[in-house]
């Protein structure tokens, strides 16, 4: 059961939504003898990082799970008595359904997103593991920010729609720009968003759980923390206080100085925790032995005499680095250009700063006029509007034109 029992405690530290979830499907699995593979959901398999996958009746590890002697065979028809198990699931459950619907860390993530709005910033964006999690939050806080609201998992975005009075799907591009815009305040989402979508415009993330594995809460900062992103970005973490986990991130937090520091460390350190803190959890070792091991791992990866940070390092300039080109003056430019000034088409709108891309017969890609900008906060505040730089395909197939004219010139 040690591999179960570890899923559930993940879930826990989740929110208690998430561990009543996983209840219930324990307890449907015992009364309808239904196989091992009905008690996990993407999110638990995920959240394992694929060591395990699914048969009919058990949960299969990898060679290496299998090595470490992990225990995941659990055929729920062998069990030959289930009611003694169904009655304790049960009490389990009427215990967190008793419980406030605001639990301590929802209540916390109220405050959170008040003090944030009240202080001026446009959006927050709000990790989860877990769906089930996902589903409690947006539920709890569709009262107050309804409209603002959004969500994103498995791969697709979810917003409330008023006239059918539930939650319906929405493509990803609609909510990047909905995010940009500003007209979504609040965007909770799975670590699928992590991997799916940039949040540059944001300066504040809540993580509402803190996985085992650091890599992916370094993963998650990334999708705000970009080129061209927010100077600062505020990372508020959010867990429940005397849990083991939280012993040993505090424990890390003394020796380095803050959590950020921690995540500074090579990723197959950060990775390689998951398997430490799991061992803590489950009772295998103590604390105070899994944050030695834990140290004792970034302080190799510290003394190394080569890093990747190393063969990636470059000089420090000295001073203030200036482009080679601004936006400003590459509008100039194309604007002195004959050939380009013919392209670009003043905004039939009338929106200062604003022109119309015609590349029509002459790009595959862009068949229609499109309106640029050569301006960030312009772009921001008009959804319609695309900005025109380099390394974006509507510069890249209007220079490719004029190079094409310049062929053509010189080859008459």
């Amino acid at each position: 059961m040690g591999f179960i029992m570890t899923v559930y405690r993940r879930r826990l530290t989740s929110s208690f939504h998430a561990i009543a979830c996983s209840l219930e499907r324990r307890r449907q699995a015992l009364t309808s003898q239904s196989p091992a593979a009905s008690l996990l959901d993407d999110d638990d398999l995920h959240a394992a990082e694929g060591a395990f996958w699914l048969d009919d009746s058990l949960l299969i590890p990898d060679s290496a799970a299998a090595e470490s002697g992990d225990d995941v065979q659990l055929a729920i028809e062998g069990i030959s008595d289930p009611s003694l198990e169904l009655e304790e699931l049960d009490r389990f459950v009427a215990d967190l359904e008793a419980l406030a619907p605001d639990e301590p860390k929802m209540q916390r993530l109220a405050e959170i997103l008040s003090d944030n709005f009240a202080q001026g910033h446009r959006s927050v964006v709000i990790f989860t593991q877990y769906t089930d999690t996902l589903c409690y939050i947006r539920d709890r806080l569709l009262g107050t920010y309804r409209n603002g609201l959004a969500c994103y998992y498995g791969g697709t975005g979810e917003m409330w729609d008023n006239s059918l009075g539930r939650w319906s799907g929405v493509g990803k591009e609609r909510i990047k720009t909905k995010f940009r815009s500003g007209e979504i305040q609040i965007l909770i989402g799975t670590d699928s968003m992590s991997e799916g979508l940039n949040l540059q415009t944001c300066d504040v993330m809540v993580n509402f759980d803190l996985p085992w594995n650091f890599t992916r809460v370094e993963q998650r900062i990334g999708r705000l923390d970009r080129i061209g992103g927010m100077p600062q970005i505020a990372v508020h973490n959010l867990y429940y206080k005397d849990t083991v986990e939280v012993d040993i991130y505090n424990r890390l937090r003394e020796r380095f100085g803050s959590f950020e520091n921690v995540l500074g460390t090579s990723a197959p350190v950060l990775a390689a925790m998951e398997g430490t803190l799991k061992d803590a959890a489950m009772g295998t070792i103590g604390p105070e032995q899994a944050f030695e091991q834990i140290n004792e791992s970034i302080q190799i990866a510290a003394d190394a005499p080569i890093t990747l940070e190393n063969l990636d390092a470059v000089p420090e300039p000295d001073g203030e680095l200036e482009p080679a080109m601004t936006l400003e003056d590459l509008r100039d430019k194309l604007l002195s250009l004959p050939d380009a000034a013919a392209m670009l088409v003043p905004d039939p709108k009338q929106r200062s700063g604003v022109w119309m891309l015609n590349l029509h017969h002459r790009s595959t890609r862009f068949t229609a006029p499109v309106a640029v900008a050569f301006d960030r906060r312009l772009c921001a505040d008009n959804d319609d509007v695309v900005l025109l730089t380099w390394g974006t395909p509507l510069l890249d197939d209007l220079l490719n034109e004029l190079l094409g004219a310049v062929a053509l010139v010189d080859e008459s």
